[in-house]
């Protein structure tokens, strides 16, 4: 069986906080202490620099961090390969996603991959592009699922499915007749956006600069962090919203709504699979083909 000790330390050095860990594993603060001591004693040496409010890896520590990791990514992988062996198809994984992705993407996905692989349990934690990377990154999660269109060097991506950024405006607005809106005409009517810093509003600012336009000079009545509300405030105004298409499919359905084409811009953007390691084994490698195969048909 594996350490528990390594997984001990392991929580404690990517939290850098004994509490955490204790949380994190349901482990009593003294058993998390008698672990790591443990660990100093058999290596002789000091895993951490206890400060006062603060924890940080000795050199030694970081050491051991790189092998603990190793160490347990490769048990996990052995024994999800054994229980393989007997199409015993059993594991852990962990999935960070973007809003985005989380509520229009992510559930239809886990229903199919579940019906596959009942016994793999999973997790899913969510936050924005930068908080998702940064959990691969630092292995609190196995994968992520991004719509980053400005990848990280340290990180390796796998386009999945590509997205495209669309306007909307209620459906009996005077401008549902219309199936496209210039640039010009853009200017003229209020516009609900999502948060400066997104993804999303990164890439139509990244878009209107291509075309020698400045997002400053168009009227942006309000902004929020989430897509639910973007389409609440279009749908009850006369304004125009700008998302991904697959966060308004329903609305559209159901004719609360209608798509606008914004002539000369082409906000399409990737929905990518990242991880730390470009190779996947154990259950990442089953939900990364499983995606490749969902995407293909």
């Amino acid at each position: 069986m594996i350490d528990i000790r390594l997984k001990v330390f392991v929580s404690v050095a990517i939290n850098l906080s004994f509490t955490k860990a204790s949380k994190e594993l349901f482990k009593c603060q003294p058993a998390i202490s008698r672990h790591i001591h443990e660990l100093e004693e058999e290596f002789d040496t000091k895993l951490f620099i206890r400060k006062a409010n603060s924890i940080e890896l000795t050199e030694s520590g970081k050491l051991l961090l790189k092998h603990a990791k190793t160490i347990l990514a490769n048990y996990e992988n052995l024994a999800f390969e054994m229980n393989a062996l007997n199409e015993k198809f059993e594991g852990n994984l962990s999935i960070g996603a973007t809003p985005t992705i989380l509520q229009f993407v992510l559930p239809q996905l886990l229903v199919e991959f579940k019906k596959l692989y009942p016994n793999i349990k999973i997790t899913v934690s969510t936050g924005n592009t930068a908080f998702v990377e940064n959990l691969v990154s630092t292995t609190k999660v196995d994968l992520g699922l991004v719509e980053a269109c400005n990848f990280r060097t340290d990180l390796h991506y796998t386009p999945f499915k590509e997205d495209e950024l669309v306007a909307f405006v209620r459906y009996h607005s005077p401008l549902a007749k219309q199936k496209v809106i210039s640039l010009s005409e853009l200017k003229t009517v209020p516009l609900i956006l999502k948060d400066e810093g997104t993804v999303t509003r990164t890439l139509i600012e990244d878009q209107l600069k291509d075309k020698g336009e400045n997002i400053e000079d168009y009227n942006i009545e309000m902004s929020f962090s989430d897509a639910q509300s973007v389409k609440g405030f279009v749908e009850n105004s006369d304004t125009i919203g700008i998302l991904s298409q697959i966060s308004i499919e329903a609305e559209l359905k159901r004719r609360e709504i209608k798509k606008l084409k914004i002539d000369g811009l082409k906000l399409k953007r990737p929905f990518s699979l990242v991880q730390v390691d470009k190779d996947s084994l154990g259950t990442v490698k089953k939900f990364k083909k499983f995606l490749k195969d969902f995407y293909s048909k």
